[in-house]
């Protein structure tokens, strides 16, 4: 418990050191000082990054640490997977409710590239980094996560806050949020049943849910995923800097991809050869 509350402590300093504007001028910070969205959030929480970012990561902290204390400590090493998983999915929930609106009411679509951050948006991105920022220091410290998530995790820490810095450019994050955040519930799905050791007990479930995800990672980080990165990386009104967290977040869904691809591939030799699907 010390080291969670140590770890909320020091991400919660860094996010606000990162993002603080006390040195800053009124003009460079006025696209950050419109009005709140009409969700009935406080103007503060939304208009100031300073103080907005760090309550995301201890509102998510805390709701880890919930999480945690609820799970049976007979799970051992296991319980804070668990936890970070159960987590994710209330994420996933979280940021799909406040992206797909988001993304689906844009006059250009899939979205305006370059353009000035909404309301919307910077609700949107402020929520999610304070997710992938408490994500990050808990794969970290607890090495629950491998390294390809970990780059993931801090390519979009890095892309999301260079957004609410410029306060540009938040219109194309939160598309690649709602096409990115659709692919998670079944891969959590996925590895609870593994990890409950049920995928044998409950193989056509099992099995339906490789589907669906397979399916779903084709359509959405494929199919969709990749032209739109093409043109956010073809795009002049997008900063280089976003181009190349774009660049190196389509590389780790390519290494995802390849070993869905892979898995799938496994599974569907063994069926051919004995009849029944293997279940990886």
């Amino acid at each position: 418990m010390r080291r969670l509350v140590a770890l909320a402590a020091t991400m919660a300093l860094l996010c606000a050191a990162a993002l603080a504007n006390s040195d800053c001028d009124a003009n460079r910070w006025e696209h950050l000082s419109m009005h709140p969205v009409r969700l009935g959030v406080p103007s503060l929480i939304i208009e100031n990054v300073s103080v907005s970012v760090p309550a995301a990561v201890m509102g998510w902290l805390c709701l880890h640490m919930a999480i945690t204390s609820l799970l049976p400590p007979t799970l051992g090493v296991v319980r804070l997977s668990w936890a970070n998983h159960l987590t994710s999915i209330a994420h996933c929930v979280v940021s799909l409710s406040l992206a797909v609106p988001a993304t689906l009411s844009l006059s250009e679509f899939p979205t305006s590239l370059g353009a000035p951050n909404s309301e919307i948006a910077r609700l949107t991105l402020v929520v999610v980094l304070g997710y992938f920022v408490m994500d990050l220091g808990m794969s970290t410290v607890y090495s629950v996560s491998d390294a390809a998530v970990k780059l993931h995790h801090v390519v979009c820490v890095a892309g999301m806050s260079y957004v609410l810095w410029t306060g540009h450019s938040g219109a194309e994050i939160v598309t690649a949020i709602a096409i990115g955040e659709i692919t998670i519930p079944p891969y959590n799905f996925r590895w609870m049943l593994r990890c409950a050791g049920l995928r044998a007990k409950l193989s056509r479930i099992f099995i339906a849910n490789e589907v669906v995800f397979f399916v779903v990672f084709v359509v959405f980080r494929v199919v969709i995923g990749v032209p739109f990165t093409v043109s956010v990386v073809l795009s002049e009104k997008v900063a280089p800097f976003i181009k190349i967290c774009a660049c190196v977040l389509l590389a780790c869904s390519g290494l995802w991809f390849a070993h869905l691809v892979s898995r799938v591939m496994r599974s569907a030799s063994s069926w051919v050869r004995t009849g029944e699907w293997a279940l990886l």
